[in-house]
C-alpha cells in the first residue's frame, strides 16, 4: 500500500521543457543566397557583361606570318550596392530568468532561437526575391510540358523540363548545379511515374513507391 511521507513535499512541474518546431531542417535561403560579407555599408562593383567584355565572342582568328593579331576592345560597366542590417533582441527578465531557469537555460536557448529567427527571416526574403514576377530570375521563365498537377501525375515530365531550362541557362554561359522547388512540387514529383520510371522501370505495381532527395537529384540531372 502506498503512502505519502508527512515531510514529503509534492511539486506539480516538470523539469524539462516541450519545444515545437525546434529543427531548422529545410531552410535553403543560406545556400541559395549566400550572405556576402562586404568592407563597407554601401559602394561600387566592377561589372563584365556579356557583350561589352565580349565575354562569348569567339574573336581569335589565324595570323599570318609578319601580320599583328586579331585586336579587341573590352569595356567594363560598375553598378552600386547597399547593405541592410537585419537583428533581433529579446529582453529577459530576471525574475522571468529565474523561474524558467528551472526547466532549461534560458539564456542559451533564447540565443537558439532567436538565431533561429534570423534564418527564417532570410529564408523569407530569399524566397520573396525568387519568386517575385519583377527579378531577373523569372523574367524569362520556361513553361512545363504539362502542369504539374495531381491529375497529371502520370505525364508530369520534370527530367525534360529541368534538361530544357539547363539548355538555355548554358546559352547564356552558365551551367545549372541545383534545381530550387518548394516542398509541394517536390512531393508532386517524386510520385510522377516519369520520374520514377527511370529508377523502377515500367512495372505493372501501382503500389506506393517514392523516390528520395538523392534520386529525384539524380533524376534531373543536377
Amino acid at each position: 500500500m502506498s503512502f505519502i511521507s508527512g515531510g514529503t513535499t509534492i511539486r506539480a512541474d516538470i523539469n524539462q521543457a516541450l519545444i515545437e518546431g525546434p529543427s531548422d531542417v529545410g531552410l535553403i535561403g543560406a545556400e541559395v543566397l549566400p550572405l556576402l560579407n562586404v568592407p563597407a555599408k554601401s559602394g561600387i562593383y566592377l561589372k563584365a557583361t556579356l557583350a561589352g567584355a565580349d565575354l562569348r565572342n569567339a574573336d581569335a582568328l589565324k595570323r599570318d606570318i609578319a601580320s599583328e593579331y586579331a585586336s579587341i576592345a573590352r569595356s567594363y560597366t560598375s553598378a552600386t550596392y547597399t547593405t541592410q542590417e537585419y537583428g533581433l533582441i529579446e529582453y529577459l527578465d530576471d525574475s522571468f530568468k529565474a523561474d524558467l531557469n528551472r526547466f532549461f537555460s534560458i539564456e542559451s536557448s533564447s540565443a537558439k532561437f532567436l538565431l533561429r529567427q534570423l534564418k527564417l527571416s532570410h529564408e523569407k526574403r530569399v524566397s520573396d526575391l525568387l519568386w517575385a514576377s519583377s527579378t531577373p530570375f523569372t523574367t524569362a521563365d520556361a513553361s512545363p510540358a504539362v502542369n504539374y498537377t495531381e491529375a497529371l501525375l502520370t505525364t508530369i515530365n520534370a527530367p525534360a523540363d529541368v534538361a530544357a531550362a539547363k539548355l538555355s541557362l548554358a546559352k547564356l554561359g552558365y551551367q545549372a548545379n541545383a534545381v530550387i522547388m518548394s516542398a509541394n512540387v517536390f512531393e508532386r514529383i517524386r510520385r510522377s511515374t516519369l520520374l520514377q520510371n527511370m529508377f523502377f522501370g515500367v512495372i505493372s505495381d501501382v503500389g506506393p513507391r517514392l523516390l528520395d532527395e538523392a534520386q529525384v537529384a539524380a533524376g534531373l540531372g543536377v
